[in-house]
């Protein structure tokens, strides 16, 4: 006998306060943040590359349905999954790190189909930004962070005095703060 059990609850929203921090994705730093702290993406994708091209060119000159060509196949899927796991850890720690030191995370809305399209696709999906937003959303949720996704229009703009930066809006009451 099994009982399944499925209930629908709602967790409340935190609700805001402590340190307010602004987030900006993009392709060269992974994150910048409003306090000024630039993290770089690593590449993972490009570090497995080589080998991963080495396995799929053996594969292409194995015989279909062969017991070799399923054994390079379950290679080929080992190191796949070795970069989606070293690459979903990775956004663990950084979303853990972000939340710790931060009440409030304001994250801009942006459409990361539309990223994956083009000359940088290849990137984007290496980078997988959409999964670190979800991850993120998860763990300020976990951690009693208050999360927010604000409209990406404007929220990147150059600074008016001509200073080197970009000034970076933070939260729902457009705060201007710059960002080195």
């Amino acid at each position: 006998m099994m009982l399944s059990l499925q209930l629908d609850v709602d967790m409340p929203n935190p609700i805001p306060h402590g340190h307010p921090r602004g987030l900006d994705l993009g392709f060269d730093k992974f994150v910048s943040t409003s306090d000024g702290e630039e993290i770089k993406r690593p590449r993972f994708l490009r570090t497995l590359q080589s080998k991963l091209k080495l396995l799929q060119r053996r594969l292409r000159n194995k015989q279909k349905g062969s017991n070799n060509r399923h054994k390079l196949n379950r290679k080929i899927a080992r190191l796949h999954q070795r970069i989606s796991d070293t690459r979903k850890d990775w956004h663990f720690k950084l979303a853990h790190q972000l939340c710790d030191g931060a009440g409030m995370i304001f994250l801009e809305d942006i459409n990361f189909v539309s990223w994956q399209r083009g000359m940088l696709s290849k990137q984007s999906a290496d980078a997988g930004f959409g999964q670190f937003v979800n991850i993120l959303e998860w763990v300020a949720q976990k951690t009693n962070t208050y999360f927010a996704k604000v409209n990406k229009d404007g929220t990147s703009q150059t600074c008016a005095t001509g200073s080197i930066g970009n000034i970076t809006l933070v939260g729902t009451d457009r705060n201007r703060k710059l960002a080195s």
